[in-house]
């Protein structure tokens, strides 16, 4: 019932400010937004700036109309929106710029903080402002101050700060708002670009997924699983259908830019190993002993690695077995799965990543990305400015054969200068001998140097690597920043995508095989 009227509120808001749109606003009634708050005083956590978040934002003289509609009206699970540099608009939470308040003795700060909380004056601030002023008043009377290096504008608080001032706040106040940073250069906002550009790079990772992957994958399973058959090896009796179905098997079917998601660890092992006994039909392919093997292997999968492995690597290493398995002798799939994600791997992987190999490697290859984003000339249409790191080596949780997974980041997005790039990145780590155990996998399809699109694409942790240190520093996601969430769980949406992409995928197939002929006929 709360809902319909915070909406009619928020439509108001929305039509009030796209009238304002065309110029700043007056200073009394922009808003800022009220910076960490942190019990006792501290640093900790950052609130935003919006009507349905725990904080009321405080004054401030620089923000306009725009960022005024897209605090009020953003649904939930966007960014918040960031705030004006602190340089260029000091908050006025007390009538005085943050670093004169910082300058003043403790009981001139309190006489300030006190007139600013006057009978006369609360009637021109929010409730939650004044709020967060009663805080600050309680920091300073206990000795506490704010520290020096704090940016303009902020203040702390008490702990009371974070809870919600209506019943509308509720839930808002049980998920923790993301810190806001500061508005950089190249810009935080999601943007229409951004929205349009995230578009355009799902659609194109979907048909490479779909279509492309499978068409250049098929003619080669095909052709082993021939082979297979002719030895008597041959586990499944469906190949094409068991090929495409292993694109989707485990997956929540909630495709993103960089994949589908997996689902949940213990439901990933439940559906494979349902799909074992149901693909695996061939006579005596799949008994007691090959069951209890395969059983051994996914509950070493599912400890592999467990503090540092993605959420995707189970799903791959469970689903990669049972391809290779479907085309191997009956007799050697116990033996196989019994080899796979030994203790021993175990170790070495442990070994590699604190032992010093995996941050040796690492730094080799930023030195080698950087010297080959040095090449790129100033202006050039398609400019590589930056590279994401993704995978393995960005969360900490490489082995010995991990591949370095890229993305580009080029002005518009553009390709252009794409195809060169990989070349001349590719040749230097060829030089440094690391390419046959670590080679570099750059994605075909680059993005665009703005933390709106970074946001909308990349849900795990990465790697922004660039010359232009301040470019870096605003793209590069800061642990509790804002991260969109992977949905891992089934439902009838999940469902519906994987019927769809299993159509997509066998349709595929077909046309991989018949590309194959057709490209091979002039060899006969």
């Amino acid at each position: 019932m709360m809902s319909m009227p915070m909406s009619y509120i928020r439509t108001l808001m929305l039509a009030v400010a796209a009238l304002l749109a065309s110029g700043p606003l007056p200073a009394q009634i922009r808003l800022g937004a009220i910076g960490e708050a942190g019990a006792g005083g501290s640093a900790g956590v950052s609130v935003k700036a919006s009507l349905s978040g725990p904080a009321a934002p405080a004054l401030s003289p620089a923000l306009s109309a725009r960022s005024l509609i897209v605090s009020m009206v953003a649904p939930a699970g966007i960014a918040p929106v960031p705030v004006a540099p602190a340089a260029a608009a000091p908050a006025l939470a007390n009538g005085q710029p943050a670093a004169a308040r910082a300058m003043m003795p403790r009981g001139e700060a309190v006489s300030a903080t006190l007139e600013a909380l006057s009978p006369e004056k609360l009637g021109k601030i929010s409730g939650e402002s004044a709020k967060a002023l009663s805080g600050r008043l309680l920091g300073l009377e206990e000795g506490r101050s704010e520290s020096a290096g704090a940016v303009a504008g902020r203040f702390s608080a008490s702990a009371s700060d974070l809870e919600p001032s209506s019943s509308d706040d509720a839930q808002s106040a049980r998920e923790p708002s993301a810190p806001a940073p500061s508005r950089p250069a190249y810009g935080l906002r999601r943007t229409l670009a951004d929205q349009y550009h995230h578009a355009r790079l799902l659609a194109q990772n979907y048909y490479w997924y779909s279509v492309t992957h499978i068409v250049n994958m098929w003619p080669s399973y095909r052709s082993r699983w021939a082979e297979a058959k002719a030895k008597g090896a041959a586990n499944v009796s469906r190949p094409r259908a068991f090929f495409a179905y292993m694109r989707i098997a485990a997956i929540s079917g909630r495709f993103y830019v960089l994949g589908a998601a997996p689902l949940e660890d213990d439901a990933v092992i439940v559906n494979f190993r349902a799909d074992l006994l149901r693909w695996f039909d061939a006579p005596g392919a799949v008994g007691a002993r090959e069951l209890a093997a395969f059983d051994a292997f996914t509950a070493r999968a599912k400890t592999y690695n467990s503090e540092r492995r993605a959420p995707s690597n189970m799903r791959k290493h469970i689903r990669d077995a049972l391809i290779k398995a479907s085309t191997m002798e009956p007799s050697k799939l116990a033996p196989f799965f019994d080899s796979l994600l030994l203790e021993e791997t175990a170790r070495e992987t442990a070994d590699f990543q604190n032992k010093g190999a995996q941050k040796r490697i690492l730094d080799a290859f930023k030195k080698e990305m950087l010297d080959t984003l040095a090449e790129e000339p100033e202006g050039a249409k398609g400019r590589i400015r930056a590279a994401i790191l993704l995978g393995s080596f960005a969360t900490g949780s490489a082995g010995p054969k991990s591949d370095f997974d890229v993305e580009l980041l080029t002005d518009g997005g553009s390709s252009a200068r794409s195809v060169a790039f990989i070349k001349r990145l590719t040749d230097r780590w060829i030089a440094t001998g690391h390419h046959a155990r670590n080679p570099v996998t750059v994605h075909d399809f680059p993005s665009t140097p703005t933390r709106g699109i970074i946001d909308l694409v990349h849900t795990g942790d990465y790697l922004v690597i660039s010359l232009d240190a301040r470019l870096a520093e605003e793209l590069q996601r800061k642990p509790g920043e804002y991260a969109p969430t992977m949905i891992r769980t089934d439902s009838l949406r999940g469902k519906v995508n994987r019927a769809v992409q299993y159509g997509v995928i066998i349709a595929s197939t077909y046309i991989g095989g018949l590309k194959a002929r057709l490209g091979s006929a002039p060899d006969h």
